[in-house]
């Protein structure tokens, strides 16, 4: 029978979980980020994780909708994505 001492069995358990959200982390992150551009302004993929000033403009235009934006222009999708599906 194997007796492990209850100090070795928390520095496992730290070690364990802290890799574990490690990875989480690493497998995540890429989400975060295509997640974040989608409610940036404009076509630029460069920025902060938190836009500055988020919209839905490329929400609409995915769903085929006409996006109008704060100075009158409206920007019709160029490519529906989800007509296409």
């Amino acid at each position: 029978m194997i007796v492990e001492r209850p100090r070795d069995l928390l520095i496992k358990k730290i070690l364990a979980h802290g890799f574990m959200l490690c990875f989480l982390a690493l497998i995540l992150f890429p989400f975060v980020v295509i997640l974040s551009i989608s409610f940036r302004e404009g076509n630029f993929a460069v920025g902060s994780i938190i836009p500055e000033n988020p919209t839905l403009e490329h929400w609409y235009l995915a769903f085929g909708l006409d996006y109008t934006r704060a100075d009158g222009t409206v920007v019709e999708p160029p490519y529906p994505v989800l007509l296409w599906m």
